[in-house]
Order: C-alpha cells, then sequence, then structure tokens
C-alpha cells in the first residue's frame, strides 16, 4: 500500500491519536495569552478547544473598548454560552461617560451566565448595580465566588444597600476588596453582611462595622480617623479577628491632623487588638518629622505580639528628607521602639527599614521589609 503525501499527514497528526481530554490539559499549561492565541489558529479543533480556555480570565477596559466591540464581545458570549461558562475570572473596568455605553446592561447578561466565577472585579459599576441588586439569587449568584474586587467613584448613598445585598448573598467570600468613598453610616445602619470566611480584606474602613466575620488575617483599612473611628473600627477588627488565633497583618491609611491623633489611633488599637503582629501606619498629610517619630514610642508598650512595625506614606514614591544626622536619629528611633516593644523584629520608617540580627540591628531594603510582612501582597488582589 502507498500512502499519499496527504494521507500520511492525515495519519500523522496529533489529533488522531491523542483524546480530546489530552489536547485539552496540553493547552491549559500554554505559557501565556499569545500561546493560546496561536494554537487556535492551528485548526478548527484546536480553535474549539482553546476557545474555552481563553475566556476564563476575561478583562474588559471600557475606557479602551467603543460599545460597537463591546455588545460584539457580548453578542458572541450570549450566542456561545459555554465561553461564559468556562469563566473563572471577570475584570470589568467601567468609563464614567455611561452615555457612550448604551448597552452596559449586556455585561450583566453575560455575568449571569458565569455560573463558575471565581474571581469578579467590577471599577465603578454603579450603573449597572442597580439592575445586578435587583437580580440577586438564582439569576446572579456565583456559588464558586472567592475573591471580589468592587469599587464605586461617585458619593451615592443608593448604591451602598444594594453592594451590601450582593456581598450577603456570597458568603463564601474569603477575599474582599471594596472602596465605597463617603460610606453612609446612617443609611446601612440595619445591614449586616455575613462573611464567615473573609480572611482578607481591603477597602473603606467604614465598611467594617457592618461585617459579620470573625476570621480575618489581613487587613488594608482606609478613609478613617478621629477618636469615634479609632474606637469603631478597632473594636469591629477586635471582632472579626476572634478566631484568627491571634496573627494579624493590618494596614491602616489613614487622616491624621497632627501626631497626637497617630499617638490616639495606635493607643486604640493596642487597647483592642494587642496580638497584631504587623502594623503599618500610612498616612495622607501627616509629616513623620523627628518629633512625630520620638512620640510613638510609647504607643507601643502595650503590643504584645508585634513583630514588624512601619511608618509610611500613602504615597509609595514618598522619600524622607534630612541629612545624615537625620538618619542616625532615626535609627536611634527605631531602638528605641525596640526597647519600649520587646517583641519586634523589625521596623520602617518611610524609605528605610531596620531588622534585629543576632542582638544587633541593621539596616535592610525596605521591599524586602514589606515581602516579609505581608504588606506587599495587599496589591495583589
Amino acid at each position: 500500500m502507498v500512502l499519499t503525501r496527504r494521507a500520511h499527514r492525515d495519519r500523522m497528526q496529533i489529533t488522531r491519536w491523542l483524546p480530546n481530554e489530552v489536547l485539552i490539559e496540553v493547552i491549559d499549561h500554554a505559557p501565556g495569552i499569545p500561546d493560546l492565541e496561536s494554537l487556535s489558529r492551528v485548526s478548527k479543533l484546536f480553535h474549539a478547544l482553546t476557545l474555552p480556555v481563553l475566556h476564563r480570565f476575561i478583562v474588559l477596559d471600557t475606557g479602551r473598548l467603543s460599545n460597537d466591540g463591546l455588545k460584539s464581545f457580548c453578542a458572541a458570549m450570549l450566542k456561545h454560552p459555554q465561553r461564559a461558562q468556562a469563566t473563572r475570572s471577570m475584570n470589568v473596568t467601567f468609563d464614567n461617560d455611561f452615555s457612550q455605553f448604551p448597552d452596559y446592561d449586556l455585561i450583566f447578561q453575560i455575568l449571569k451566565l458565569m455560573k463558575k466565577l471565581e474571581y469578579l472585579c467590577l471599577i465603578d459599576f454603579s450603573q449597572i448595580l442597580p439592575t445586578m441588586a435587583a437580580h440577586l439569587g438564582d439569576s446572579l449568584s456565583f456559588p464558586d465566588l472567592r475573591t471580589c474586587r468592587l469599587g464605586l467613584a461617585s458619593e451615592d448613598k443608593k448604591n451602598e444597600a444594594p453592594l451590601l445585598r450582593f456581598l450577603v448573598s456570597h458568603p463564601h467570600l474569603t477575599h474582599v476588596r471594596l472602596w465605597v468613598p463617603g460610606f453612609h453610616d446612617a443609611e446601612s445602619a440595619q445591614l449586616r453582611t455575613c462573611l464567615p470566611n473573609l480572611r482578607h480584606y481591603q477597602g473603606t474602613a467604614g465598611f467594617l462595622p457592618y461585617v459579620s466575620s470573625n476570621a480575618l488575617t489581613k487587613a488594608r483599612v482606609a478613609g478613617w480617623g478621629g477618636a469615634f473611628d479609632d474606637e469603631r473600627i478597632a473594636e469591629s477588627l477586635k471582632v472579626m479577628t476572634a478566631d484568627s488565633d491571634g496573627a494579624l497583618v493590618l494596614s491602616n491609611d489613614c487622616h491624621f491632623a497632627d501626631g497626637d491623633a497617630l499617638r490616639d489611633n495606635l493607643t486604640s488599637l493596642s487597647l483592642h487588638i494587642p496580638y497584631v503582629t504587623s502594623l503599618q501606619i500610612r498616612s495622607w498629610t501627616l509629616q513623620f518629622d523627628m518629633e512625630v517619630l520620638e512620640n510613638v514610642s510609647g504607643s507601643l508598650e502595650s503590643f504584645n505580639r508585634l513583630i514588624y512595625f512601619a511608618l509610611n506614606y500613602t504615597n509609595s514614591e514618598a522619600r524622607f528628607v534630612g541629612d545624615d544626622d537625620h538618619s542616625r536619629r532615626r535609627q536611634n528611633v527605631a531602638l528605641k521602639w525596640a526597647e519600649t516593644c520587646p517583641t519586634l523584629k523589625a521596623c520602617c520608617i518611610v524609605d528605610v527599614a531596620w531588622r534585629k540580627v543576632d542582638d544587633r540591628w541593621e539596616e535592610y531594603q525596605r521591599e524586602d521589609f514589606e515581602i516579609e510582612t505581608g504588606f506587599y501582597s495587599f496589591d495583589l488582589i
């Protein structure tokens, strides 16, 4: 028997002697999106097998997408719902000019099909939030959702209740990143969000009193300051970390009027959560001059498990301005902190970090300090 060139080529095709399950496994291990796109163009079979994998991680930026492009994408997903069912991560950033996108509701339509979603990111989605809230339950429920990042740009109190209801309907969430400017306490006081599995939280401090959880281990809270907020938020953190085995990584972004406000904030934290192991205070406005730094020492003595402590600015590029004498004085402050808080093993002041090595304190990189403490991972959700 003599095989023609085409017959020989057909016999040698990988798709003839490998089952689709094996091919899918190979596709799953493709290094990146460009490789998946190349595989999808090999043949009709590879195109069909690769498309669901390509749709596992979807990123939509309406600032870079026309309304026609949005309609085309959503129409394809609605026509082939299996693609939406394969999606595990959905990341959407909405443009502020909603008038340019009259078909925003299509995104809601494809969200309803993503029953196996594990990660959801919606930035400035107030336009579709009322629609989402109206369809919570069977039509908009993600039983596998574990991580969500939700951000609203406008201070509209009407958005708070539906946002909380959305979170309430997903009690299995373990990671939440939430930004709601100007959280209105009075409007939300009757609502409580039960998130028993919540481990990591980033976002608006005003949201914490309305969360029922007791297993929190990491938190970066922002937008609080003043005696009332200090006590209220610190008490909430105490309740939320009740079952965390005393291990808490806390980063606190605050507006401090002066050094006394910073000291009061630390005092409140030490009273309610003295077991925090890693604590970072980031200031929006207060300058960390030598007087402020030296006055902090007395507030650290009540922390009984504090290992890492940092004072930084919310602007990560900021640097401490001063001469060599200031550098030495900062190091002396760090040594004083260690004397006040014996459990302290490393600390950071703006752009310089020190750690304890064989009973000596030595300088090391701030980046290494943030990785070691867990502060670096806050930005990865």
